[in-house]
């Protein structure tokens, strides 16, 4: 069972429960419209996935479309133009994230196989505006943000900015911690009723932040308890990070002519880093280490520049768009350096001085890709629609090692994707999707021998069709079947994290949203999926199944406005998922799991301006079980915990 926390954050909670029921008490309540609140649930038009503010819910997230992260892909887009993320981006610029999957992608020219993770930049207010943010939790964690935006004077709305700024005590579910901050703008021109200009500019930066335990078993051997809620130490294992991004987005009509192009700038530093690794001999004892990695990052300029113009023949409306898209990704790090401390039990704490580290960089990596792509789209609207695309993509990855030869691979690659969407009766869509894709593998994680090692493009196809139905009371029924497949990666039995063999995901994805009585909001769906692995001729380790992915996962998502008091909102999710494979071999398996959350919402009026108290509480029975994060290779599982803010606008 989780500790308690420490008295002074136990009275600091009563305080501001005390301040909170003075507040629903005295301060009339005003409706959600009012509140302006970001609420995921009710903003959802399926259960796959979605972003708002500080929610998000949904079966898929930016780091796991169908089995398979979008993230790692590269497969991030800002208002649809290519972006190579290396950093993220603050709530402070992004007002929402949307994932383009299934029928969700079929009104986009250039879909990817692993989907596509789409960022909208954050849109001034009309008015001047400012809104506040004040949290406490998780794990007494605590934290603030402000955020401004209006029309820049003297510009009769024409020029809007939009930003702000937040920090943040981060208390970890492991005993670590951090303290994090983050600042953003978004400036808009509209500098023609049909050209204007959006820029943007993100900061954020991590300091002290602690480094978990990652616990590493051969064989069946499996952890028998991890640590909870208490850091295991060294203290001195603690990295400073910073990210940065900036970019800008030029968008022009005229006529039957739309046009867009979007320069962006990422990057991310890191301090000295480490890996905190506990080798076990039993499943209560393990030989502890700590691996010093030298300082190292990662920067990319990328963009994409897209024209598309549209007409009519005979009732047949033609899109045609055209698109060009590249970057240049830099990565630097070097060899770690390890010092053994011995023998300990796992829930023991490691206090030990600093050793002396012998820490430099010595690779360097650059990957330069141009994409060049055309898409015709054909259609009558309420009737049927098809959509073609090619894309060609020269790839070219080039590594520098110091000591070493010069390594350089190149992959030219033409990439034919179609999809069509039928509509045999108005409220009722069938369609069908094929696309291959280029896409990035990411790099060797930090246990591995060739850790931070960049990982060479991978071939991907995937293959989908399903329908969406739109039923009484503003009600909706997604149903789809998928196959993806690309090479499996996987830490090998030597030491190496790479390629395995070749990994396919095939499955049904449900989703269902739904207004039952009044007041209340659903959204559920479910993966019914098969990911399996084919061995590369030789991995004679190598299991059927993937590692730390489920066969079967269900979510269910509601809100429920209490009745006869508008002001007053209850939300939760049930979700759960079927085991998993632990070991690359399939010898060791994970039981699955059912987790539920709670919170609620109060709107009030604090001084004249709408107010919004959010309260919520995750993991609530408290279920704590390691996950698999490699072959072999575990971290700790959070479990319950609560945070409160409150949210202001005036």
């Amino acid at each position: 069972m989780s500790k308690p926390p420490p008295r002074p954050i136990r009275e600091i909670g009563l305080r501001i429960a005390r301040y909170a029921a003075a507040a629903l008490l005295t301060l009339p309540g005003i409706d959600r419209a009012a509140a302006g609140e970001a609420n995921a649930v009710l903003g959802a038009s399926d259960a796959f996935g979605l972003s708002v503010g500080h929610e998000s819910i949904g079966l898929y997230d930016a780091g796991s479309i169908r089995g398979f992260s979008p993230a790692v892909a590269g497969n991030n887009r800002i208002e649809g133009l290519y972006y190579d993320d290396m950093s993220g981006l603050s709530s402070h610029v992004s007002d929402q994230t949307t994932l383009r999957v299934g029928i969700a992608a079929q009104d986009y020219a250039f879909p990817a196989p692993t989907g596509i993770v789409d960022v909208s930049l954050r849109t001034a207010s009309a008015q001047p505006q400012a809104s506040g943010l004040a949290e406490l939790g998780p794990f007494s964690g605590s934290g603030g943000e402000i955020d401004l935006s209006g029309a820049l004077p003297g510009t009769a709305s024409a020029a809007t900015l939009t930003g702000g700024a937040s920090w943040y005590r981060n208390h970890f579910g492991n005993g670590g911690g951090s303290t994090s901050w983050s600042a953003g703008a978004v400036p808009r021109w509209q500098i023609t009723p049909h050209v204007a200009l959006t820029g943007f500019v993100d900061f954020a930066g991590s300091l002290h932040e602690t480094t978990q335990g990652v616990f590493e078993a051969d064989g069946d051997l499996r952890p028998a308890a991890l640590p909870e809620n208490r850091y295991p130490g060294p203290d001195w294992t603690r990295t400073d990070s910073s990210t940065g991004a900036a970019g800008a987005i030029l968008t022009g009509e005229a006529r039957d002519w739309t046009g867009a192009i979007g320069l962006f700038r990422s990057q991310y530093r890191s301090g000295a880093g480490f890996l905190n690794l506990f080798s076990l001999e039993t499943p209560t004892l393990a030989t502890r280490s700590v691996t010093a990695f030298p300082p190292g990052g990662s920067r990319a300029t990328s963009g994409e520049a897209r024209l598309a113009r549209r007409w009519t023949v005979f009732g047949l409306t033609e899109v045609l768009t055209l698109m060009l898209r590249g970057r240049d990704e830099q990565t630097a790090y070097g060899p770690g350096d390890e010092r053994d401390f011995g023998e300990t039990p796992v829930l023991s704490v490691l206090d030990t001085p600093r050793p002396v580290f012998s820490l430099q960089q010595t690779t360097r990596e650059q990957i330069r890709q141009w994409t060049e792509g055309a898409s015709l789209s054909v259609g009558q609207p309420g009737w049927a629609e098809l959509t073609a695309g090619l894309l060609h993509t020269d790839y070219r990855h080039r590594v520098e090692s110091r000591g070493l030869p010069d390594a350089a691979h190149r992959d030219d690659l033409w990439q034919p994707s179609v999809s069509a969407a039928v509509h045999p009766l108005k409220s009722l869509t069938l369609y069908a999707s094929r696309v291959l894709g280029l896409e990035d593998a990411g790099s060797a994680p930090n246990y591995a021998l060739n850790a931070f090692q960049v990982l060479p493009a991978n071939r991907t196809t995937q293959t989908d069709f399903g329908l969406r139905w739109a039923l009484p009371k503003e009600a909706s029924l997604v149903v789809g079947a998928f196959s993806v497949a690309k090479p499996s990666l996987a830490l090998r039995p030597d030491g190496i994290y790479g390629r395995a063999g070749r990994e396919t995901h095939q499955g049904i994805e449900l989703s269902l949203t739904a207004h039952p009585v009044s007041g209340l909001t659903l959204v559920t769906g479910a993966v019914l999926a098969r990911p399996r692995v084919q061995p590369d001729a030789g991995e004679t380790a190598v299991g059927a199944r993937p590692v730390g992915l489920p066969d079967n996962t269900w979510q269910v998502n509601f809100d429920y406005a209490v009745p006869h008091w508008p002001a007053l909102s209850v939300d939760g999710t049930v979700s759960g998922q079927s085991r998993v494979a632990a070991t690359l071999d399939g010898a060791v398996t994970l039981p699955g799991a059912t987790r539920m959350e709670t919170g609620l919402r109060y709107r009030l009026k604090a001084l004249g301006h709408a107010a919004t108290l959010r309260g919520q509480v995750s993991n609530l029975t408290d279920i704590i079980r390691p996950v698999a994060i490699g072959s072999g290779v575990y971290v700790p599982g959070n479990g319950r915990r609560a945070s409160v803010y409150l949210t202001t606008t005036w």
